[in-house]
């Protein structure tokens, strides 16, 4: 009977896959043919929606430094710290605190946010979090003490650590594979530009004998939700999504807003709708702790080491 049920299980992936309709099969054949300049004329709206949704990444990547810039501006100091030998100074456990505040709550945010994107799709949540990080935002702008100032930094970075996810899943679910890795990777890069921007605003901030030495920094933060939320409503949602939930015309409709008219979007949604019958039918029962059985442990540790690097 042990060996009867190992040789079912062996099979079921088999037949499933015998049951890919021939649409599904021609779509996937043809988008792993893609180059990357033909994905990109074939595909020019995808690329830009997902540079959108990487707009959140560069908050990400501005706050902290923001906040890491801000111990050595005088008025800054002055105002929020204390007189030590006739110079004006924030303690070291404060300067820890701030610090850390943001991406202690990146961490918890980017854990968190893969429930609200799977039950409200990536399009509200993504327009909820930028909200929210409109008023953590005001938090920091009016905060007059350091006690106000984490709490501003602890809330944000919550939201911000959304993002991380965010931008990457939409991307590799709205874009063929040709284009897949370019723009997951495009993620990293705008950690790196929000820190440059945050560098070059507290560099032209810093000596002015105000609050706005460091009002300023914090102000500019909102210049990306102001944008975001300007476009969000025109964004489509993720295909992959809408399937998941039964929404198949609605998932033809982001495809087509997806791709150029010249782009027959039926088979790309046949091989949307029969992988995700596949990954349903594979992964029905599994949890979390499955990562870390044998079966899968090795997956785990190689995803977890590229993330480490």
């Amino acid at each position: 009977m042990a060996s009867l049920n190992k040789d079912v299980e062996v099979q079921k992936p088999e037949a499933a896959y015998d049951e890919i309709s021939p649409e599904a099969q021609v779509a996937t054949v043809a988008e792993h043919n893609l180059d990357v300049r033909t994905a990109l004329k074939l595909y020019p709206k995808a690329v830009g929606w997902s540079l959108f949704f990487s707009l959140g990444v560069i908050m990400t990547g501005f706050d902290p430094q923001v906040m890491g810039n801000l111990y050595g501006v005088p008025k800054f100091k002055e105002d929020f710290g204390y007189v030590f030998e006739g110079e004006w100074n924030i303690s070291p456990a404060w300067q820890s605190g701030l610090s850390m505040g943001s991406p202690i709550g990146q961490v918890v945010g980017a854990l968190a946010a893969s429930y609200p994107m799977e039950w409200f799709g990536r399009k509200k949540t993504f327009a909820v979090c930028v909200v929210l990080t409109t008023g953590c935002v005001f938090i920091q702008f009016f905060a007059r003490s350091l006690q106000v100032l984490i709490v501003g930094q602890l809330l944000g970075g919550i939201v911000l650590g959304s993002y991380a996810v965010i931008a990457p899943s939409y991307a590799s679910e709205v874009c063929p594979v040709a284009l897949r890795g370019i723009l997951t990777a495009y993620v990293n890069l705008c950690f790196v530009i929000g820190q440059f921007i945050a560098n070059g605003i507290n560099a032209g901030t810093h000596k002015l004998n105000s609050h706005w030495a460091y009002s300023i920094p914090f102000a500019l933060q909102w210049i990306w939700p102001a944008v975001i939320l300007a476009g969000i409503y025109f964004a489509p949602e993720s295909p992959w999504w809408l399937v998941r939930k039964g929404r198949l015309g609605d998932a033809e409709k982001s495809l087509s807003r997806l791709a150029s008219s010249s782009v027959d979007v039926k088979p790309t949604l046949a091989m949307i709708i029969n992988t995700d019958r596949l990954e349903q039918e594979m992964e029905a029962g599994t949890r979390f702790l499955d990562c870390f059985k044998k079966s899968n442990l090795r997956r785990t540790e190689i995803s977890v080491g590229v993330y480490t690097i």
